[in-house]
């Protein structure tokens, strides 16, 4: 047995089917053919099965491979050109899709919506999660996607895809089982936690969401610490600024379960010391510079910074490496002549004890803050 969970499940879909079910494998290329497609080939056995590769040569060798090793004249195989012109010598509509699509930018998302517009009645398909978890929806293809899948996914089950597949990903993969003639919410399996949701409720908070969602509702139309950032024409010496680095967390950190960084924008020097004649003189156009009249306000800004509240809301749209493309939105700006710790801020946003200890739970200590 395969110890890669997307292969079990594929292969248990499989067993399910009928004999006469048309089987298409569309994968990212012969290079996981050991891991995934051999795997999957051998509980196909001797049914038609169509083989989606990227490269055609890659094809014809991965062909000669089964043929010798396995002794398959069952397979064709095609292209991903075949597949984008429409050009596939079979009936989509009669054939379950097991799909490893290329994962570049949006190409997967591509794909399965492709293989959706051409009929295909039931599919299972591995893939990088973001479009899922993502909040913004400022991507067009993430809303477009999850909208087709609206009602049609049977079921969502999130992996960790550092361990799997030996990448290195800020969040969890997923692989999904749409089912056109379904009709209903998803059954998630999101690290362990299960629980059923409409695919535009799925979140990192996982079956929390429900208890989450009014604080975003809450904080999502306030003036926000996205909005109060400050361009380098701005900039005015005789006052006193803070800056956030517009890249925080390291993919290869979350792999080793490092995990602190993501959630956190300070480090020692609380983003003051600053060279703004730098600042003048670069290029810079992702600049997330805070500007304030006197020393306290600033330092009180640093302190809300470091604060669970913050970083909790920070949650909310910071889904990657990125700060500065309205990661900070969720972030409520506030009256810095006054100081803020968490214990105000709970009270001031109305957020109860049982969501408060989900907080502290959700967020490593980064800053020692429990601990004094």
């Amino acid at each position: 047995m395969s110890n890669n969970p997307f292969i079990e499940y594929a292969i248990d879909t499989i067993k399910k089917t009928p004999e006469d079910q048309e089987i298409v494998l569309l994968f990212r290329g012969a290079l996981v053919a050991k891991t995934e497609i051999i795997p999957i080939l051998d509980e196909i056995g001797d049914r038609k099965t169509i083989l989606v590769l990227e490269d055609p040569a890659e094809g014809q060798i991965f062909k000669a491979i089964v043929r010798l090793l396995h002794k398959k004249d069952n397979v064709e195989i095609n292209t991903f050109i075949d597949l984008e012109n429409g050009d596939l010598d079979f009936n989509l509509e009669n054939a379950i899709c097991i799909m490893n699509p290329p994962y570049s930018g949006t190409k997967h998302l591509s794909f399965l919506n492709n293989i959706i517009d051409l009929g295909c009645k039931e599919i299972i398909c591995v893939h990088p999660s973001t479009y899922l978890l993502d909040r913004k929806n400022k991507k067009d293809i993430y809303l477009s996607t999850k909208n087709k899948l609206q009602g049609k996914v049977k079921e969502c089950k999130f992996l960790d895809g550092n361990v799997v597949f030996g990448i290195q990903a800020f969040l969890p993969y997923v692989y999904i089982h749409y089912d056109y003639l379904y009709s209903g919410d998803v059954n998630i399996e999101y690290m362990g936690d299960n629980y059923v949701s409409d695919i535009h409720d799925i979140t990192v908070y996982g079956s929390r969401w429900s208890e989450v969602a009014p604080i975003y509702e809450r904080i999502i139309n306030v003036d926000s610490i996205d909005d109060n950032k400050i361009t380098k024409s701005q900039i005015d010496d005789s006052k006193f600024h803070c800056k956030f680095p517009s890249i925080r967390g390291n993919a290869k950190d979350i792999a080793r379960g490092v995990k602190g960084t993501f959630y956190s924008l300070l480090d020692e020097n609380n983003g003051i010391n600053i060279d703004l004649d730098s600042i003048r003189q670069k290029k810079d156009t992702d600049l997330l510079l805070f500007q304030f009249t006197t020393e306290k306000e600033r330092d009180n800004f640093v302190k809300y910074s470091k604060t669970y509240f913050f970083r909790f809301c920070l949650s909310f749209y910071k889904i990657g490496g990125n700060v500065h493309r309205g990661e900070l939105k969720c972030v409520p700006w506030l009256d810095f002549t006054q100081e803020w710790d968490d214990e105000k801020l709970f009270k001031h946003f109305n957020i109860n004890k049982k969501t408060q200890k989900y907080i502290y739970e959700f967020l490593p200590d980064y800053y020692g803050l429990l601990k004094k």
